[in-house]
């Protein structure tokens, strides 16, 4: 009943932004993979706000990794051509934690142009909780020159070995 409440037209869908954006981070919340269609719908929809593309996006990560085509659109706005929908889409993908998630967060982390988008692949990273991760970061630490960025590893870092 919930799930049903979130994804209609006063909560997920609604015109405003800031109830659509809190009713994406609630169903991100649940869990509930049933929630994925209706986040992609909205994520994708034209007309939909960043900061809601944002949450739904951070929501599919959480609840939408066996649906396909979530998988599908997450890994296309990771290659956004807006920095913030890309980071959105980057920091999403660690929640799935895949082989294929893992290495373009680390794709991200090593190439993107822009500080946000390496930060949320390392905030990303630190969400997979995969220790194999662990060198790319360190290399990143020492390598990058945004403060934001390396805050973000030091983060994904200790989520890795001491949980979040």
């Amino acid at each position: 009943t919930a799930r049903t409440f979130l994804v209609g037209k006063h909560a997920l869908r609604s015109r405003d932004f800031l109830i659509a954006h809190s009713a994406a981070e609630a169903l991100g919340r649940t869990r509930d993979d049933r929630a994925a269609p209706d986040l992609l719908a909205v994520m994708t929809h034209r007309r939909t706000k960043i900061k809601v593309v944002g949450a739904c996006a951070i929501a599919l990560g959480k609840c939408g990794g066996d649906h396909a085509p979530s998988v599908e659109a997450l890994f296309k706005f990771s290659h956004h051509r807006k920095d913030t929908i890309r980071a959105y889409a980057v920091e999403a993908l660690g929640y799935m934690g895949t082989d294929e998630a893992v290495e373009r967060l680390t794709e991200a982390l090593q190439e993107d142009d822009n500080a946000r988008v390496r930060a949320a692949a390392a905030t990303g990273l630190g969400w997979t909780r995969r220790s194999e991760t662990i060198p790319v970061l360190e290399k990143a630490l020492a390598e990058d020159n945004s403060h934001h960025v390396r805050d973000a590893v030091l983060a994904a870092v200790k989520v890795i070995r001491d949980g979040p």
